[in-house]
C-alpha cells in the first residue's frame, strides 16, 4: 500500500523480483494471483494504456532498448505511449506540429540538453534521455509513478538532479514506488522501504530519522533471508 505523496522504496539484491513487480504494477506483465487497486479502482487486468490514462506511470530502467526508440527524434519519443491519440493524431494522421510543440515544451520544463527536438534521442546523454522519459511519464495527470532504478548508469550530477525530481514529484502529492539496488538512494529518498528476497516482500521498514545505520543493517539482514527485523530509533 502506497499513499499520496509517499516515496515507497523497494530494496533487494538485483534479480529477486523487483523488476517483475514493477512491470506487473505498470501492466507490462500479467498478474497470476492477487489484485492491484489503484485510486480505488480495480486495474489488475487493465492494459498499460488504461492504467496510464488513470494516472499510473512507469519509468523503466532500460532507457535505450525499452524506454525509447533511439533512431527516432526526441519529439517522437515524447509521445510513444500516446500513438494515435488526440491531440497528437487526428483521424489516423500524425499532427507533426503539435508533437514538436509538445516536445519543445517538455525540453524546456525538464532542462533537456539537445540542439532541438528533431535530434535522434540516441544521440543524447543518458541523463538527458532520462529527463525526456520522465517528462513523458509526467505529461497529463500523473498520480503514481513507478521508478525502476532511475539513476542507474548516470553521472553524479544527473543522479542528484534525478533524485531531486523524485522528491519534487512526491511533494506534489504524487505517489512514488522507487525500485533501486542503491541503498544510499533508498535511505535518502524513501519514507518506507520494503525488502524483496526470492520474489517476495519479506519485510517493510520505516525510514526513521537519525537511525540510518540501524536501517541499513536491518535491510541487509532481510536481504539474506532473516525475518522479524525491526529498526531501533
Amino acid at each position: 500500500e502506497v499513499f499520496e505523496g509517499e516515496i515507497f522504496g523497494i530494496a533487494g539484491i538485483d534479480g529477486n523480483g523487483q523488476k517483475q513487480l514493477a512491470e506487473a504494477i505498470a501492466g507490462q506483465r500479467p498478474v497470476l494471483t492477487g489484485n492491484i487497486i489503484f485510486d480505488g479502482q480495480e486495474v489488475t487486468t487493465e492494459n498499460v494504456g488504461k492504467r496510464r490514462n488513470l494516472g499510473l506511470r512507469y519509468l523503466t530502467d532500460d532507457r535505450l532498448m525499452e524506454g525509447s526508440i533511439v533512431q527516432f527524434p526526441v519529439s517522437e519519443n515524447t509521445v510513444l505511449k500516446e500513438i494515435g491519440v488526440s491531440p497528437y493524431w487526428s483521424y489516423g494522421l500524425e499532427r507533426t506540429s503539435r508533437i514538436s510543440a509538445h516536445a519543445r515544451s517538455l525540453i524546456q520544463r525538464f532542462s533537456v540538453q539537445t540542439p532541438n527536438e528533431k535530434v535522434p534521442i540516441g544521440f543524447l546523454s543518458g541523463g538527458n534521455i532520462q529527463k525526456v522519459l520522465l517528462g513523458r511519464e509526467l505529461s497529463g495527470t500523473a498520480k503514481f509513478v513507478v521508478f525502476n532504478k532511475p539513476t542507474y548508469g548516470l553521472d553524479m550530477q544527473n543522479i542528484a538532479v534525478s533524485r531531486q525530481r523524485i522528491i519534487d514529484i512526491a511533494g506534489q502529492g504524487i505517489g512514488v514506488l522507487l525500485v533501486s539496488t542503491d541503498l544510499d538512494e533508498l535511505i535518502e529518498l524513501a519514507d518506507r522501504i520494503a525488502v524483496m528476497n526470492l520474489g517476495r516482500i519479506c519485510g517493510v521498514l520505516e525510514n526513521i530519522q537519525d537511525s540510518h545505520s540501524n536501517l541499513r543493517a536491518a535491510i541487509g539482514r532481510l536481504m539474506v533471508g532473516e525475518t522479524s527485523v525491526e529498526v531501533s530509533s
